[in-house]
């Protein structure tokens, strides 16, 4: 899932989240695109690139763990 704000040239600031789901053989099975609230459809570019990017991700995080590391996930309480 991404959020944040997007910039247009005609509206300005724009607040955008999207939600995408891939199942094990690197189908999107789940799609969910809002700007400004309204629940837009992802253009098949948008898909596709989200698509390269989670495969890269998979080939990373491959990489990582066959050089040991780890992912460590917790909370932090700092005291000042």
């Amino acid at each position: 899932m991404r959020e944040g704000v997007q910039n247009e040239i005609e509206t300005g600031e724009v607040t955008y989240r999207i939600h995408v789901r891939f199942n094990k053989d690197g189908e999107a099975i789940y799609q969910q695109y809002r700007r400004n609230g309204k629940v837009l459809p992802v253009k098949k570019a948008q898909l596709e690139n989200y698509q390269r990017e989670a495969s890269l991700l998979v080939e990373r995080v491959k990489e990582q763990d066959s050089d040991g590391l780890e992912l460590v996930q917790g909370h932090w309480t700092v005291k000042l």
